[in-house]
């Protein structure tokens, strides 16, 4: 008798879309499409519950019907109504380790920098997002430059590049191109034409 080898099951691929709460309307708008696209796409959202970026990015791929992880500092964070998730004891374990002032948060800001941990590396920091979409007023990529108008994208965006995770932000007019060059890579050819024929910045 033969049995059949187990199906391999390719893990649903993940990008976090995060950014400023003061993201601007036209900013949020494409955001809100891209978001869209993606979920078409097969890409998971990983975001927060944050006004702004956020909450256009979840629309998007709510619109969608796409798939999404929405990490809250915990539970009905912002209003937020539906069943988040909330970062854990791991979580905690490896922001403590990274985050260069840990020990001078408060409790609250430590539950939203581990929420970010989870964002980014996964439930059990195993699958990490494939690249960051994300919009800060500095334009603050993970490179040299951060500053106070990064806000709280600061430690999302440096904990994704300090894994060699790719960040795209929207505040440089090249960041768009580069993602679509970075899906071709990624061999997304039938999805990249459908969005680089429809969307625009």
């Amino acid at each position: 008798m033969t049995t059949n080898p187990p199906l391999l099951v390719r893990p649903e691929p993940a990008y976090a879309g995060i950014g400023s709460r003061s993201t601007p309307a036209p900013v949020a708008a494409f955001m809100e499409q891209m978001a869209w696209r993606l979920a078409r796409g097969g890409y998971k959202l990983r975001s927060g519950a944050s006004a702004g970026a956020e909450t256009a990015f979840s629309r998007g791929c709510t619109n969608a019907g796409g798939s999404r992880e929405i990490w809250l500092p915990h539970k009905g964070f912002n209003g937020y109504d539906e069943s988040g998730l909330v970062p854990g004891d791991h979580h905690h374990a490896m922001a403590a380790k990274v985050h260069p002032l840990w020990k001078y948060l408060s409790p609250e800001l430590k539950q939203m920098v581990a929420g970010r941990v989870a964002l980014i590396l996964g439930d059990q920091m195993r699958r990490p997002v494939e690249f960051v979409i994300c919009w800060t007023q500095d334009g603050f990529d993970g490179s040299a430059g951060a500053g106070v108008a990064t806000g709280h994208s600061h430690f999302s965006i440096m904990l994704a590049a300090s894994h060699s995770i790719p960040v795209f932000n929207l505040s440089h007019t090249t960041s768009y191109q580069r993602l679509l060059a970075y899906l071709r890579r990624r061999h997304q050819d039938q999805y990249i034409h459908r969005v680089a024929t429809s969307s625009t910045i």
